[in-house]
């Protein structure tokens, strides 16, 4: 008798084809469009990216519709490694494949930047995603008709071994999804990157001009070799570059504003301008972000003026002593947290960069220099970066005029607007680079206003000397120069005043100085005084030098110099050949005046006038030319006396520096000087005349005759005898 059990046999038979689908990874390695076949094994970043390269924003698009385990757990991965805030989110998921510039900025972003908590994150989300190669699983197959019966016959005891055969024809796993392939492909290429540690070449000190999408890979390289940036700025990507290093999470430091309220308006005490900057310090070396230093266009000297041991230590621009420093620092309370950098952006050039930095910016040979490419509108149609806030970038930070598109975000490369726009960028940062003159990064560029009124904390700003030899070069003796804050002039005109008492005869900057950080260029200078001195003696001096005293006027580059003498010459500038031009009359040792003083840089002139009564100021009668045109701007004030009896007060001290001051007009000055030469000549050849005609009639040239008739005197002789031979030589 036959056995039934051989006709098991075929039925068994087709379960066989049926479990060939059982290799998974065959599955797997169908090969992404452009690439290989994916082994299993994480590839070289570099061809990770290609692969994503090859890939259509349509298959990206297309995940947001398929949402299974796998599928979750690679774009959670992908939203830590683009840094986003709700990484868990599959609506936020959803949204961010959607996104045409998806593409784009996953293709910029570098692997080193992730710091060890994403990179694991992101390891673990890929973990749970099981095996996403493979693609999303299928979905699950219905329950055959005779269910019901298998599950009783089951229940009756027939064998259970062929349940693994009908098992083994369930469908097979899908192929993987073209865009779920190619990011889990670089997500896993980027967190093994990470995890080797193999670091790309160390960034050149001076590259070549980068564009804008460059910028974030370059100084995520920098922190990863331990290196601070200095990125260089024009016109047209200063704006710009800020945004995108705060739409990163910077916490910036801008010293433009610093210095102008503590060097040039000493609004901010010292004491305040360093907590200010401590605070900055400790704020993103425990947040772990960039701590963004902003220059604007000056080459701030760190050095010198900023770093101290408590609030803006040296080490901070060295890393690796910054890690070690960073304890006694803050204290054993506080942690430097890790993604901490520096970053210095400037308005400058590369060879002002190269000529000041090094003495000014600790530990600068180890800096990375990065030089941007100005041209904005092509640069910001482009950006890429690693965070999704920065995808506003371009929409942001383009500067808006009118005539431009009303859409910024829609400008075309090339369009009329666009073209304007970067060409009036252009023309902004030379006209900067104008106006800076041979003094780039040195002279502060802004608009300020100070008012010295001898209030609280003058004394701290104000320094005695800085002369300490007379003109015999002798040691001056101190206690003959006094000076006190007292109630001038006696009576109910009182005014709150500085009184500064003695000098030294002959002997310039002796009395009190005050320094600019950094040097200024003001448009006016003015001030209200009086002064008792000898008539023959110049007193109360107001004098700027571009440089710190080098031991004399010449030598510190005096540009502006305003003096009164008691008698004759009164309120008198001094000008470059040596000449004194008066402004006015000197003010009675009882009454106040004031005195303006307009400056042209570009022509370095300087136009005075003096207000006696208070009704106003005059029409200014000429100019005067710098004492020295070789004077760039002022570095210090002196005010002092040049006798040792003199006494002058100082009721208030102004100084504008105006960026958008308009060009002094001065036709009609000129003109009325002109006028003003004219009538003095004239004056002068009539006294001439005068004093011959009254010399012809006296003395012994009236009475001596000469001609054939005895009809000329002496001096009529001699000058027909003049006439007749010049006119034979022609003359």
């Amino acid at each position: 008798v036959m056995s039934p059990k051989p006709k098991a046999g075929p039925k068994a038979g087709p379960a066989k084809p049926a479990a060939k689908p059982a290799p998974a990874p065959a599955a797997g390695k169908a090969a992404p469009p452009g690439g290989p076949a994916y082994s299993g094994e994480p590839l070289p970043y570099e061809q990770a990216r290609e692969k994503l390269q090859c890939c259509q924003p349509e298959d990206l698009a297309a995940l947001s519709g398929v949402e299974t385990e796998s599928v979750k757990g690679v774009l959670q991965a992908v939203l830590l490694y683009l840094g986003d805030s709700n990484p868990d989110s599959w609506e936020r998921a959803c949204n961010v494949v959607k996104e045409t510039e998806l593409k784009m900025e996953l293709l910029f972003l570098n692997p080193h930047m992730l710091t060890q908590r994403i990179a694991d994150s992101m390891a673990e989300a890929m973990k749970a995603a099981g095996p996403w190669a493979a693609g999303p699983a299928g979905p699950k197959a219905a329950p055959p008709k005779d269910a019901k019966a298998k599950a009783k016959s089951g229940a009756k005891g027939k064998p259970a071994g062929k349940a693994p055969g009908k098992a083994a024809a369930a469908p097979p796993a899908a192929p993987a999804m073209p865009g779920l392939l190619a990011l889990g492909i670089l997500v896993e290429a980027a967190v093994a990157a990470h995890a080797s540690g193999e670091l790309p070449a160390p960034p050149p000190m001076a590259p070549r001009p980068l564009l804008m999408e460059d910028l974030h890979s370059r100084l995520d390289e920098s922190r990863w070799h331990k290196m601070p940036a200095v990125v260089l700025l024009d016109g047209s990507t200063a704006k710009p570059v800020t945004t995108f290093l705060n739409l990163l999470g910077a916490v910036s430091v801008d010293f433009t504003s610093l210095m102008k309220q503590a060097f040039l308006e000493f609004k901010l005490p010292p004491r305040e301008l360093k907590d200010e900057v401590k605070k900055a310090v400790m704020e993103a070396s425990e947040k772990g972000c960039i701590l963004h230093l902003d220059f604007g266009p000056h080459a701030v000297n760190l050095k010198d003026v900023f770093c101290d041991e408590e609030n803006f230590p040296a080490e901070l621009f060295s890393p690796t002593d910054w890690a070690v420093k960073f304890a006694e620092f803050a204290g054993a309370d506080h942690t430097l947290a890790d993604g901490f950098q520096v970053v210095i952006t400037a308005l400058l050039s590369k060879q002002c960069v190269e000529e000041k930095f090094p003495d000014r910016i600790p530990n600068f040979e180890n800096f990375c220099v990065v030089l941007l490419d100005p041209q904005l509108v092509e640069s910001v149609d482009v950006i890429g970066t690693g965070r999704r806030a920065a995808l506003q970038f371009s929409r942001d930070c383009v500067p808006r005029q009118e005539g431009d598109d009303a859409e910024p975000g829609s400008v075309a490369r090339g369009s009329p607007s666009a073209a304007a726009r970067a060409l009036r960028e252009k023309e902004a940062a030379l006209k900067l680079r104008k106006y800076l003159g041979v003094h780039e990064g040195d002279a502060f560029c802004g608009s300020f206003e100070f008012k010295e009124e001898w209030g609280e904390f003058w004394d701290l700003r104000w320094q005695r000397g800085p002369c300490e030899t007379d003109d015999k070069g002798k040691a001056i003796n101190k206690a003959l120069i006094n000076f006190k804050t007292c109630r001038y002039p006696i009576g109910k005109d009182a005014q709150h005043c500085l009184e500064l008492m003695g000098g030294s005869n002959y002997t310039h900057c002796t009395g009190l100085y005050l320094n600019f950080e950094p040097v200024i260029r003001p448009t006016e200078v003015e001030f209200c005084y009086t002064v008792q001195g000898k008539a023959d003696m110049s007193n109360a001096y107001i004098t700027f030098t571009g440089k710190r005293w080098q031991g004399n006027l010449p030598g510190s580059v005096a540009g502006l110099t305003c003096c009164t003498y008691q008698k004759g010459g009164g309120v008198v500038l001094s000008a470059g050949s040596g000449q004194l031009v008066s402004l006015g009359n000197a003010p009675k040792h009882d009454k106040l005046i004031k005195c303006r003083l307009s400056i042209d840089w570009n022509r370095k002139i300087v136009i005075g006038t003096t207000d006696k009564d208070g009704k106003g100021y005059p029409a200014a009668r000429q100019t005067t030319p710098f004492r020295d045109d070789q004077c760039e701007g002022f570095a210090t004030l002196y005010i002092y006396n040049t006798e040792v009896q003199a006494t002058a007060w100082y009721h208030w001290i102004r100084i504008v520096q105006d960026e958008n001051a308009a060009v002094i007009d001065t036709k009609a000055m000129d003109a009325r000087a002109e006028l003003q030469r004219n009538i003095d000549k004239r004056e002068y050849d009539k006294a001439v005349a005068s004093d011959m005609a009254h010399g012809m009639k006296m003395g012994a040239i009236s009475a001596t005759t000469h001609g054939p008739d005895g009809e000329q005197n002496l001096a009529q002789a001699q000058a027909m005898s003049f006439a007749s031979a010049a006119g034979a030589q022609g003359l």
